[in-house]
């Protein structure tokens, strides 16, 4: 899924805008956490922007984004390390799911270019198509089918409702039936016609 919300807020263009406010101000230091930060989600929204197909593991994007994951986790295990309370540790940061989240992105997108590229050689795969919508679409279902949206859903409702969803799916969409639906009733009627007219011209010559 893509906020294009949160695309503004931390792209390239948040990033020079930082950069340029940094020079007018007198302790113009004090952002240089904040545009180190832009930087490095800048890249990834840049990146997953991009229209140009990734054809090989050793494409600097992939290496890119390798290098912002590992930003983010010495960042996370530095302020770890850090003395304070727990709670002031989370404020220091954004929050684990958001940090997951983009872990997850990373490391899944890259090795489903691992897998790309092997499987299908000399085929590539675009940046800018990759998304979670799919997977989204999915939880929706399994959240909404049964006993209303539930968030948290344990195992035993997740597999019942999983099944469900499973064998309710088709592998024609509806609006592709309703097309299939309406070409053969035009078929239909078109021959009707047809044999309506062959049938006057008989009864017209036989008179």
């Amino acid at each position: 899924m893509r906020n294009h919300l949160a695309e503004e807020m931390l792209d390239s263009d948040m990033l020079n805008l930082m950069q340029q406010y940094k020079q007018h101000l007198q302790n113009g230091p004090e952002l240089n956490s904040a545009i180190e930060f832009l930087e490095n989600t800048s890249k990834v929204i840049t990146i997953f922007k991009d229209k140009r197909p990734i054809f090989s593991v050793k494409d600097t994007r992939v290496a890119t984004l390798l290098q912002v994951r590992e930003w983010f986790q010495t960042w996370k295990s530095d302020n770890q390390a850090l003395g304070g309370s727990k709670k002031e540790k989370e404020k220091s940061l954004p929050s684990q799911k958001c940090l997951n989240d983009i872990d997850c992105l990373i490391g899944s997108f890259v090795e489903v270019v691992k897998v790309h590229v092997n499987r299908f050689p000399g085929e590539g795969i675009y940046p800018s198509r990759f998304n979670s919508d799919v997977i989204e679409n999915n939880f929706c279902q399994v959240r909404g089918l049964h006993n209303g949206n539930m968030t948290n859903p344990n195992y035993q409702n997740y597999k019942t409702t999983m099944n469900s969803v499973i064998l309710g799916q088709t592998s024609i969409s509806r609006g592709r039936n309703q097309t299939l639906d309406n070409r053969v009733q035009s078929e239909n009627s078109e021959h009707n016609s047809e044999k309506k007219e062959t049938t006057h011209r008989r009864d017209n010559l036989g008179q």
